[in-house]
């Protein structure tokens, strides 16, 4: 599904990616856990095109990655950062406009949907009318991952998805990772991705 073949990057004189061959199958979940500063969050930007390669190449669902197909493979991907980048907005209106992305065009706001994921992350549906700059980082990472599974893309690149969540919000987007169908890859320092 996503593979990186005689992968190397270089950063100025610091390597960062060096003749790497690594491969996460369909459905398969792949950990990431290793020292700051050992280019993690390099390697999964690596795959949405935004850190090109200094040689080898990635193949994403058997297709080379390149300039001319960058965004038909991003929209296979669902990548939420660290720092989960959302427009400071009404919550409900980023939904919305979530379907208007070229991306995102074949499918359609599933409110039904929407509420439930809502509620099995522990937010209510008055939740919708927050603007997005009002949450809590805890509150960001679980909006950033129901709009996965929202946009139910087969690829996940995850960074640090848990970190702000408390131990039985970190079980149940653990739980819910596993059980998906999704090819998934997270960085992440928690000890509850241990058992994925």
């Amino acid at each position: 599904m996503i593979e990186w073949k005689n992968a190397s990057l270089r950063f100025g004189n610091k390597e960062v990616i060096k003749n790497l061959n690594f491969k996460v199958s369909l459905g398969e979940k792949f950990i990431l856990n290793r020292e700051s500063g050992s280019g993690k969050t390099t390697l999964l930007k690596t795959a949405l095109g935004i850190f090109p390669l200094d040689s080898g190449e990635i193949h994403i669902n058997g297709t080379s990655l390149n300039f001319n197909n960058i965004n038909t493979i991003r929209g296979m991907i669902f990548y939420l950062d660290q720092d989960v980048s959302l427009p400071e907005m009404p919550i409900n209106q980023f939904f919305s406009e979530l379907y208007e992305y070229k991306a995102n065009k074949t499918s359609h706001l599933n409110n039904k949907k929407l509420e439930e994921l809502l509620f099995e992350f522990r937010l209510d549906s008055t939740f919708l009318n927050k603007n997005i700059k009002e949450l809590s980082g805890g509150e960001r990472q679980r909006i950033g991952l129901v709009t996965g599974l929202m946009l139910d893309r087969p690829i996940w690149l995850l960074d640090e998805p848990t970190s702000a969540l408390d131990k039985e919000l970190k079980l149940l987007v653990v739980n819910k990772i596993k059980q998906s169908q999704y090819s998934a890859i997270v960085v992440s320092h928690d000890d509850c991705w241990n058992n994925l």
